[in-house]
């Protein structure tokens, strides 16, 4: 389940890629425990009542072994209950509005985050503003369910660490931010950090409109694009991407040469991030494990135990440096701010940021 036909079908056709890149792999190796790999893929097109309609119409007919549930926060968050009720087991980047950070047992019994929480990518942006010995934050927020719930995560970790932060929005269709850029500038702002998928293009113009020379910080889904082919040489000076880890070309990451190997086959996957085709191969890779774990067995409670207590790292898992969970909270609580390169702007070349 993921978005191949609607707004974000550049990402879900990469994702897809990374799943069916995994399934191959492991097929080629016998199965995963001996079961050959099918994969089914549907789209939602990036709508989460259609992500519920079509998931609802989906296991009426079949039930499948594993599913990747969504390419999108609020898609994974209309599934979530579905895969609950239906005892269906599942994997996905994003446990929607972190339904599954606590009392996960309950809430979401069978679904399973790669992605690790909120708090640590804030954390990791804070200690490098900390570093630095700025201390008057600006903070360029896009109105979207995922940028919005970082922010308290953002204005904590700030908080604790002695940095007054001074917030603008703006929604997500707005391709002006000149009057944001002027509120933080007037509040003296020494350093900006941006949110929002397609935050970086018009940030960068309306700082230089401004003629102020302020560093600025992408979050991890502005950091999601090649940020270099949406802004002029001279407007990414002094302007910095926070991605997850891999992304940085200077930074080892023995996996990834396997899953663009694979994954590679359909789809152009390094034209994106390699974070993004990473989530759908980590899924099927971290599915391996479970089911090995599990003996091989397919049961969704056998694969729910095995899940808490799966070896945190894989030479095969390329998203983060760790993975695991405890039975309240199915985010990945062994995340770490290592896991997040803040680094500057630079070209993507063959899915990873060259830094200058």
């Amino acid at each position: 389940m993921g978005d191949t036909t609607g707004p974000l079908k550049a990402y879900g056709d990469v994702q897809l890629a990374g799943v069916r890149g995994a399934a191959e792999y492991y097929n080629s190796r016998g199965g995963i425990a001996g079961h050959r790999v099918v994969v089914h893929a549907v789209s939602d097109n990036g709508d989460p009542t259609t992500a519920a309609t079509v998931l609802t119409r989906e296991l009426a007919s079949s039930t499948p072994t594993m599913v990747w549930a969504g390419s999108v926060s609020s898609d994974s968050a209309a599934m979530i209950p579905i895969l609950a009720r239906r005892r269906v087991f599942a994997i996905g980047l994003v446990d929607g509005q972190a339904q599954c950070r606590v009392d996960a047992a309950t809430k979401c019994p069978n679904f399973w985050s790669l992605a690790n929480p909120t708090s640590v990518a804030q954390q990791g942006v804070v200690d490098w503003i900390k570093a630095r010995h700025f201390t008057r934050v600006g903070l360029l927020e896009e109105t979207t369910p995922f940028s919005v719930s970082e922010t308290p995560h953002f204005l904590r970790a700030a908080g604790a660490a002695g940095l007054t932060v001074k917030t603008a929005s703006f929604p997500a269709s707005a391709v002006d931010l000149g009057p944001q850029l002027q509120a933080l500038h007037r509040a003296g702002s020494e350093v900006i950090y941006a949110e929002g998928l397609g935050t970086a293009q018009y940030a960068l113009t309306a700082r230089a409109d401004l003629d102020w020379n302020v560093p600025v910080v992408f979050d991890s889904s502005a950091s999601a694009v090649d940020i270099t082919k949406l802004a002029t040489p001279a407007n990414v000076v002094d302007a910095f991407e926070a991605p997850l880890y891999e992304q940085d070309a200077r930074l080892p990451n023995p996996g990834l040469r396997t899953m663009t190997t694979w994954a590679g086959r359909h789809a152009k996957v390094t034209a994106l991030p390699l974070s993004v085709t990473s989530t759908g191969w980590d899924a099927v890779v971290t599915f391996n494990t479970a089911v090995t774990q599990a003996g091989g067995s397919l049961d969704v409670a056998k694969l729910n135990a095995a899940m808490l207590h799966l070896p945190p790292t894989d030479p095969l898992r390329t998203l983060t440096h760790k993975l695991g969970w405890t039975a309240d909270s199915h985010e990945n609580v062994l995340g770490a701010p290592e896991d997040y390169a803040v680094i500057p702007v630079g070209p993507l070349v063959n899915g990873r940021v060259q830094a200058p």
